[in-house]
């Protein structure tokens, strides 16, 4: 005798609850693994752009830094020796201006190289968003077991 059931319905094994939750959460395991890879990815490239944008301006930082480390006592005595013989200023308070005026020069270049240096590091933003985007999309899985994709 011919089964009508399996007839009319197609012959569809059904899969235990413990058997169709494992290949979901196999599925769900191979996914999140995909996407670290690709977020590994992502932050190495992102990494080495960020590392190519950055370099020039810590070369330019090293440079600079050691050029007024080896100039700043004969620049900062001779300028106060020019004040001092232009003025009636004491030795001490000519080389106090000048000390000043480097001080302040050196914290503008220190402010103007940070400020390079922070906006080199911005490439980072593509790595953190697709992780924030990542991590709402294993969300969705895991408490729906669908993908945004399927919801639609």
């Amino acid at each position: 005798m011919v089964d009508f059931e399996a007839q009319v319905n197609g012959s569809h094994k059904r899969q235990s609850p413990v058997s169709a939750f494992a290949g979901q959460a196999a599925n769900i395991v191979g996914d999140a693994l995909e996407l670290a890879e690709l977020q590994a990815k992502l932050v190495k490239a992102d990494a080495t752009k960020t590392m190519q944008r950055a370099l020039p301006a810590l070369v330019l930082v090293a440079v600079a830094s050691c050029a007024v480390i080896a100039c700043l006592p004969v620049l900062v005595f001779g300028l106060a020796s020019l004040l001092d013989s232009q003025t009636e200023l004491n030795s001490w308070q000519s080389q106090l201006i000048v000390a000043g005026i480097g001080t302040l020069a050196a914290m503008v270049s220190a402010v103007l190289a940070a400020w390079r240096l922070r906006h080199s590091f911005s490439e980072f933003k593509r790595s953190t968003d697709e992780l924030a985007n990542n991590f709402a999309w294993a969300k969705c899985v895991v408490s729906s077991g669908r993908t945004p994709s399927e919801r639609s």
